[in-house]
């Protein structure tokens, strides 16, 4: 699935790991980064966050915050070892696992990773459907179908119910499991819902191009894409790909 959504662990943060503390100098630190980052101010956050971990060291909630104010400044790997010390000092913290494998979920050489973390975060609140999506975007990119049972599952939640990306990534896969019926209505259901996407439209494009094949379909469909698409960088491999196939 290209959708993906982020988990912005703020409010709950203070919540859970200062409750019924006397208000002391992380604590108070802490609720300032948390203020900042509601506010966008990501720096002043970081300042903060840095000085709530260096006043309680060992507190999940102070690190977990840390985490993600160096991610929001582009300092990925001082997020990933803030996130890591959450984990290892409590393992059970759905929070911790969930903002450590969603940090690894960005890197495209921890994708093992990534799906081991956040299937341990599951393992503690199954019905986290963030984590999930999460998941599914993983195992996308690396193009392996057994996204499949996350999707399913994911599907089940009245939020995802309609989702028109959800419909397309379960076409792709069982394109790739080469059940060509059930492929051809998701992504046909997902064309309806949404056929102005063109993460959408390019997949029911690839479809009836290589699994069908009604290349005058294809043409069109690929046709479409190009318009939708045109000038989005994030879009240059299958802008690539459709020109060549309109041209075959």
């Amino acid at each position: 699935m290209k959708k993906t959504l982020t988990l912005l662990f703020v409010s709950a943060v203070c919540a859970l790991f200062f409750c019924g503390c006397d208000s002391k100098s992380p604590e108070e630190n802490l609720i300032e980064a948390i203020q900042k980052a509601q506010e966008g101010k990501w720096k002043e956050a970081g300042k903060y966050a840095d000085r709530a971990v260096a006043g309680a060291p060992d507190n999940v909630g102070s690190l977990i915050m840390r985490a993600i104010a160096c991610e929001k400044n582009d300092n990925y790997d001082q997020a990933v070892d803030s996130a890591r010390r959450a984990v290892a000092l409590d393992p059970e913290s759905f929070a911790a696992l969930y903002t450590l494998g969603r940090l690894y979920s960005s890197h495209p050489m921890r994708n093992a990773e990534a799906i081991n973390t956040l299937n341990a975060a599951l393992r503690i609140r199954p019905e986290s459907a963030e984590a999930r999506v999460i998941i599914c975007n993983v195992l996308s990119r690396m193009g392996a179908v057994e996204g499949r049972t996350y999707l399913a599952k994911l599907h089940r939640h009245e939020e995802y119910k309609n989702d028109p990306a959800l419909y397309s990534q379960l076409g792709v896969i069982y394109s790739k499991m080469n059940n060509l019926a059930w492929a051809n209505k998701m992504l046909v259901t997902a064309f309806r819902l949404a056929e102005n996407d063109p993460d959408v439209v390019f997949n029911m494009a690839r479809f009836s191009a290589e699994y069908i094949p009604r290349k005058q379909l294809a043409n069109k469909l690929y046709s479409r894409f190009e318009q939708l698409a045109r000038g989005k960088e994030i879009y240059t491999a299958e802008l690539d790909e459709a020109k060549a196939a309109i041209g075959r």
